[in-house]
């Protein structure tokens, strides 16, 4: 399927935290429907059509929170700018004096998922680093959208039996799902992560021995022994 990524972008001004700036990828010929009516012929049907209608409403509160009038920005960048390639220490430079957080935004699977990628301001130690992050709602619990990383295991050197994990001091699923709950609001959740990154002073990863290769998340825990941050 043909993706595409919008021109515009829609910036959310926060008072507390990093300002954050959002792009929406899409499917290129994605067929949508406007319903006006379900017609049913039972009443014990109206439980599975609830379902898919509480899923679907979830998933536009979600995506309303972050694209809307209020955070739209209808200026884009000058190409003519952009043909000049910038070195490492010019990026860095330009994100010492530019916090903002890039969030690419994807829903190819909407209802369903919305597909996170952060991208927090470069740093020293960390020059490009994109966070992949999930928000799965279930159609049976379409109200309690979770949180989840894409990709749990950052790297495996099986000769030196250690893997990198992403820091499940920073990505604490219970935290997250209870930040997204709290309000349903996409912004809120990207603001607690920023700031429990920067409580843990950029520690992205965490080292540890090679246990298994379908290690995930949810084997992570703060009382991990062994684990060493970087």
């Amino acid at each position: 399927m043909p993706q595409t990524t919008t021109n515009a972008v829609w910036l959310k001004t926060m008072d507390d935290s990093s300002n954050q700036v959002y792009q929406w990828t899409a499917n290129m010929g994605t067929p949508g429907k406007l319903l006006h009516r379900i017609p049913f012929q039972h009443p014990a049907q109206l439980y599975n059509i609830m379902m898919y209608l509480r899923q679907q409403q979830t998933f536009n509160t979600l995506f309303t929170s972050i694209f809307n009038k209020g955070t739209y920005q209808s200026g884009t960048e000058d190409p003519a700018k952009m043909t000049r390639t910038l070195s490492l220490d010019e990026i860095l430079m330009a994100s010492e004096s530019d916090d903002k957080l890039l969030i690419e935004v994807m829903t190819w699977h909407a209802p369903r998922m919305i597909q996170l990628s952060l991208s927090p301001p470069a740093s020293r130690q960390y020059p490009f680093v994109s966070i992949p992050i999930i928000i799965d709602i279930p159609t049976s619990k379409a109200c309690q959208p979770c949180v989840r990383l894409d990709s749990p295991i950052m790297d495996l050197d099986v000769s030196k039996g250690k893997e990198m994990v992403w820091n499940p001091r920073i990505f604490n699923q219970d935290k997250m799902n209870k930040v997204l709950q709290e309000e349903f609001k996409i912004f809120d959740l990207v603001a607690w992560i920023w700031k429990t990154i920067e409580q843990n002073e950029g520690n992205y990863w965490l080292e540890r021995p090679l246990k298994r290769s379908h290690t995930s998340m949810m084997d992570l825990d703060d009382g991990f022994v062994g684990s060493q941050q970087i």
